[in-house]
C-alpha cells in the first residue's frame, strides 16, 4: 500500500461503519452523503485489496481483515484527535518555565507582589527572570525568550504589547543634599547639579533625556547606571540627584533618599509586556500575561 496515498478520513469512514453496521447509519453520524460513504470504502477496497465488509441479513459485518485492523486505527484516530486538538494550560499541573527579561524596575516594583500570586495559582511554574539589554529583541525573535518587560510602544512590526500600566517620574535625593527639602527648584539650577541616569541600551531611551533635548539643555551626568538600585545607593554618598518613576519610591525610602518635584514636565510614558506576535496562540503564555495584567490593576501603589 502507497502510505502517500492514505487519507485519515477514509480510516473514519472504516471505524463508523464497523460500528454502525451500515453505510446509511454512518453517513448519518458523519454528516456526509451515502455515496461518499460507499467512494471512501471503495478506495480503502482497492487499498487493502480486501471487501472489508460483508453483508449478513440487514447489516454489514466486517472481514478477518477489517477485525485486524479495527482496534489499531481506533487507536490511531485517537492519537490523531489528542495530537491535533487545541493546546491547553493548567496552570496547577503545569510545570512550563517562563523566560523573561527585566530590568531591576520590575523586579523591584511588580515580580515580588506577582511572583507570590504565581506560586499560588500556578504552584510547578517557574519565573526565569533574565537581564535587561539590547539583545532582548533578538533573543524574542530566535524564541529564546517568551517576553520581556517594556517601556513606551512597539518596537515595529511582528510585534505584541500588553499594557500593564503609565509610569511617571519624580527627583530624589539624598538626605543632606540642598534639594532634599522638597522644595520647588528651577531648572536652571536642577541641571548644574551632578546627576545619576539608569540607560540599558541608549541613553536616547531615558524619558528624561528627551524631555531635556527637546528643550535643547543637557544635565551634567556624573553616573551612569544599569540599574535603578545601584544609582539609589548612590546618591547620597555622592551627592547626586536623579529622576525616578514614581512606584519605587518606597525603594528610594530604604536608601534614605528624599523626594522633589521636577522642574521639566516629564510626560507619564506606558509599560508593558513585550511579546512576539509568534507567540500570540500560546495559551500558557497568554494566561501568564493575563495573570500579569490583573496583578498590576490590583495592586495597590
Amino acid at each position: 500500500m502507497n502510505n502517500k496515498r492514505l487519507d485519515l478520513n477514509l480510516l473514519t469512514v472504516l471505524d463508523a461503519v464497523a460500528r454502525r453496521g451500515s453505510v446509511s447509519d454512518a453517513a448519518r453520524e458523519l454528516h456526509l452523503s451515502q455515496p461518499a460513504v460507499s467512494h471512501a470504502l471503495g478506495r480503502l477496497r482497492n487499498l487493502t485489496k480486501d471487501r472489508l465488509f460483508v453483508r449478513s441479513g440487514n447489516r454489514l459485518v466486517p472481514t478477518s481483515r477489517t477485525l485486524a485492523m479495527i482496534n489499531p486505527v481506533r487507536s490511531l484516530l485517537q492519537q490523531a484527535a489528542v495530537m491535533l486538538a487545541p493546546e491547553q494550560f493548567d496552570p496547577q499541573a503545569s510545570k512550563r518555565s517562563f523566560r523573561i527579561a527585566a530590568s531591576d524596575y520590575p523586579l523591584l516594583s511588580i515580580i515580588p507582589g506577582f511572583s507570590a500570586r504565581l506560586r499560588r495559582e500556578a504552584p510547578g511554574v517557574k519565573l526565569a527572570l533574565q537581564p535587561a539589554n539590547p539583545e532582548n529583541l533578538a533573543d524574542l525573535s530566535a524564541g529564546n525568550l517568551d517576553a520581556s518587560f517594556w517601556t513606551g510602544g512597539p518596537p515595529g512590526e511582528g510585534w505584541s504589547l500588553t499594557p500593564l500600566l503609565d509610569e511617571t517620574l519624580i527627583g530624589v535625593c539624598g538626605p543632606d543634599h540642598p534639594f532634599a527639602g522638597g522644595q520647588e527648584i528651577g531648572i536652571e539650577t536642577w541641571v548644574a547639579q551632578s546627576h545619576a541616569i539608569v540607560a540599558y541600551g541608549s541613553m536616547s531611551h531615558n524619558p528624561i533625556n528627551r524631555a531635556l533635548a527637546a528643550l535643547g539643555i543637557s544635565e551634567q551626568i556624573t553616573l551612569i547606571s544599569p540599574s535603578y538600585s545601584g544609582a539609589m545607593a548612590a546618591l547620597a554618598p555622592a551627592r547626586l540627584i536623579m529622576a525616578l518613576p514614581r512606584r519605587l519610591l518606597p525603594i528610594a525610602k530604604t536608601f534614605r533618599l528624599a523626594a522633589f518635584p521636577l522642574p521639566v514636565e516629564i510626560p507619564s510614558f506606558p509599560y508593558g509586556l513585550l511579546r512576539h506576535r509568534r507567540t500570540l496562540e500560546d495559551p500558557g503564555l497568554d494566561w501568564l500575561t493575563n495573570l500579569l495584567v490583573t496583578h498590576v490593576q490590583q495592586e495597590i501603589w
